[in-house]
């Protein structure tokens, strides 16, 4: 797999396999249909890889291979090539050539996957149920409901966002390949398409209290008869060195496109609970919407004492 990091969130509908091409040693253009283009809109990389479940490595182990990255010739009208959210375009003065050695097959390890009862919903119960947020009571914010299944599956799943309901008029044509307008809050496979991850992206840094004494979770208990839940999953690890959380400049350019609050709004005191999501659990939520975003019944749901330390 071949992975890079941008400075700047991307289009989603930029990221695709028509942004780049990949040639042999002998120049030759390798066809495109075979690559995977992943769109990572937290750590903001794009990685390409071979044909799915491909049983024999998609490049040759030893020889050398080029990679370029394509600028449109005409940035009005072309959209060839990966663009940021406002549709700037690579800048064409940077090195868009890399040469590289296929190294040895190695296997698939693939990235952590998420169980949404270990790894998502105590995210969504812990940062999310606040009295006037997106638990289940009578006032919750935008109508969504994000703290038990079914009003994940109801309010959530390929539902639009109020905030990006935005587009044409009834018989109107709808802006093109335009970001934010009629996003889903989750959109199933595609977390470069889903509001969610936008909202949880604009919140500033974590701040992180070293001197909490002790460290909550939330752990959920599956009702009788229920698949039993598995531990967390592993940390996310990206092979491309990467910038953690945005710059300040980037996220304001964010809000021009994503209206409303960042999420999870602090109350009036920050504290363990409402500062932001940290790298980890923002991968975790991705990760799950890029495997489908799959829901089950997850039982009672309690925060528990883990131990003594920093926030993590």
């Amino acid at each position: 797999m071949l992975q890079f990091s941008f400075d700047r969130y991307l289009l989603p509908s930029s990221a695709t396999r028509q942004g780049f091409a990949i040639a042999d040693n002998t120049n030759h253009v390798l066809p495109p249909e075979g690559f995977q283009t992943i769109y990572d809109p937290v750590a903001r990389t794009i990685s390409i890889a071979g044909p799915p479940g491909g049983p024999d490595a998609w490049l040759t182990p030893g020889l050398d291979y080029k990679l370029v990255f394509f600028v449109p010739p005409n940035n009005d009208s072309d959209m060839t090539g990966f663009r940021a959210i406002d549709r700037a375009p690579l800048d064409a003065a940077q090195n868009l050539t890399f040469v590289f050695k296929a190294g040895a097959a190695r296997g698939v390890a693939g990235d952590p996957k998420m169980d949404f009862c270990a790894d998502v919903l105590p995210i969504f119960v812990r940062k999310c149920d606040g009295p006037l947020c997106h638990g289940s009571g009578d006032r919750t914010a935008a109508s969504l409901v994000l703290t038990s299944r079914n009003g994940v599956d109801i309010t959530a799943i390929r539902r639009v966002a109020q905030g990006s309901n935005t587009g044409g008029a009834a018989f109107t044509p709808k802006p093109s390949r335009e970001f934010g307008v009629d996003m889903a809050i989750i959109e199933p496979g595609n977390p470069g398409a889903s509001w969610l991850m936008y909202k949880i992206e604009m919140a500033p840094h974590p701040v992180i209290d070293a001197s909490t004494p002790l460290v909550e979770r939330v752990l959920c208990t599956p009702p009788p008869g229920a698949l039993t839940i598995p531990p967390a999953a592993a940390a996310y690890a990206p092979l491309a060195p990467i910038i953690p959380q945005a710059t300040d400049s980037e996220r304001a350019r964010l809000e021009d496109y994503i209206l409303g609050r960042y999420m999870p709004y602090p109350a009036a005191s920050v504290d363990l609970v409402t500062q932001p999501l940290t790298f980890q659990e923002r991968e975790r939520v991705r990760l799950w919407i890029a495997a489908g975003a799959e829901t089950r019944e997850c039982g009672g749901c309690g925060t528990i004492i883990i131990g003594d330390g920093g926030a993590r």
